[in-house]
């Protein structure tokens, strides 16, 4: 994965100031990094056209899983998970049923749903900070200089900015439950709980709860303990994400190649908040950027 990452970056190849939709452009490189590192050589969303296809039916998601006359108002998307089913049907060649090609559509999402909006915080909450920016280069140039693989700073940057922008956990109901005596949960539903609501909460990170606190994080002798489900990005036991590792090798190795490689400015020397995109899975849209190669 590291490998194709170090490819996609080096991609860029002009001395020019280079508009980019920052969103857009940390969406095709994870998606091909991803991809590339789990399919190998032959991979089904290498292709230009499926991967936007791929976008495409992830984009109206949210709306075709409420399953209201889909083939009317939704055919865009359903013709559009086709093309990426039909690149997987190809990658299985005759040995795999259609079910198969079909079922591995949905499965990129546990790939890359997750990955890409965090890498987009990551790196906008990094290149908006200049002080931040500076210390990070800082730590990254001696970190590279005594070949060692770790960047506390870089680590704390990623767990804080997941901490502010991550949505929800979702749990299935095991038996009835009635909440504080008023909210019935029935056994076999599912309920999506709001991480945002806790991990913003003041009664659990104090005053400074919505704010990106770099120090939040690190080891303090000082700090009090917190219960486990103070912070629930991973999942909380016994049901922690199991990608979480590769995801956050993914964000931190593409974070710090631009931190040292490049310059990113907004368009217009503003960064603004986009707004979420609530049809998807991903959660945001586009931002520019403009690099300096």
């Amino acid at each position: 994965m590291l490998v194709h990452l170090k490819e996609l970056l080096m991609e860029p190849t002009s001395s020019q100031r280079q508009p980019r939709k920052l969103h857009a452009w940390i969406q095709h490189v994870i998606t091909q990094a991803s991809s590339r590192s789990i399919y190998g050589p032959l991979n089904p969303l290498d292709e230009e056209e499926v991967e936007e296809a791929f976008w495409t039916f992830e984009h109206d998601l949210g709306l075709l899983l409420l399953n209201f006359a889909p083939d009317f108002f939704k055919k865009k998307a359903i013709a559009a998970r086709e093309k990426v089913a039909q690149s997987f049907l190809r990658y299985y060649q005759k040995k795999a049923k259609n079910t198969i090609a079909h079922l591995e559509v949905p499965f990129n999402f546990a790939i890359l749903n997750n990955t890409i909006p965090s890498a987009f915080w990551m790196i906008s909450h990094v290149f908006s900070r200049p002080a931040l920016l500076a210390s990070l280069r800082e730590e990254l140039l001696h970190t590279i200089e005594v070949k060692e693989t770790g960047s506390n700073t870089l680590f704390t940057v990623n767990v804080a900015s997941l901490k502010l922008n991550f949505r929800p956990n979702i749990r299935q109901v095991v038996e009835d439950t009635v909440l504080n005596d008023q909210y019935f949960l029935e056994k076999g539903a599912i309920i999506q709980m709001s991480t945002q609501s806790v991990h913003q909460n003041p009664a659990h990170w104090g005053s400074d709860a919505k704010d990106l606190n770099l120090h939040r994080f690190l080891h303090d002798e000082q700090r009090r303990p917190r219960a486990a489900a103070e912070f629930g990005t991973y999942g909380i036991a016994p049901h922690v994400r199991p990608g979480r590792h590769f995801a956050t090798t993914e964000i931190l190795a593409l974070t710090a190649q631009l931190v040292m490689r490049y310059d990113v400015e907004p368009v217009g020397a503003v960064w603004e908040i986009p707004k979420q995109n609530t049809k998807g899975f991903s959660g945001v849209t586009g931002l520019c950027m403009t690099s300096r190669l």
